[in-house]
């Protein structure tokens, strides 16, 4: 399965970097099984070259347009601590390719999966994992 994860300025650095250390293990870990399910190819996406997570590390990634042949889309959570920062993110103008992104992923419009989805992989201050909801603004 072809996997997008999407990094991005101020992103959390642990949330990142817990995706793709799991997916890392699982395709380590599959030939170990009888009967080994299909790998993970996963493939870090950002609206540049590179992102600058929340605690300031650099993060090379593949253009944004590269997620749009993923069958999935994990967006790990912004390093923010409330929700007017998260809100005047979401809303600002560097994230509108971020939210075209998204949107796309959650009505299923990427191009080569009909089916795709959008998943958040980050624990809310409510819950401990959500689901990604629809991006304001679109």
């Amino acid at each position: 399965m072809k996997v997008s994860v999407l990094a991005y300025d101020g992103i959390f650095d642990s949330g990142l970097a817990a995706v793709l250390d799991v997916l890392d293990t699982a395709n380590a870990m599959r030939d170990s099984l009888d009967s080994p399910p299909p790998g993970w190819e996963t493939t870090t996406v950002a609206p540049g070259k590179r992102a600058r997570t929340g605690a300031g590390h650099i993060v090379h990634a593949a253009a944004l347009d590269t997620a749009r042949d993923a069958d999935l889309l994990i967006v790990p959570a912004l390093n923010v601590r409330g929700p007017e920062e998260l809100i005047e993110f979401i809303e600002s103008a560097r994230a509108a390719p971020l939210r075209r992104l998204i949107a796309s992923a959650r009505s299923g419009a990427l191009p080569s999966t009909p089916r795709a989805a959008a998943r958040s992989c980050s624990p809310s201050p409510a819950s401990s994992a959500s689901a990604a909801s629809p991006p304001p603004g679109g």
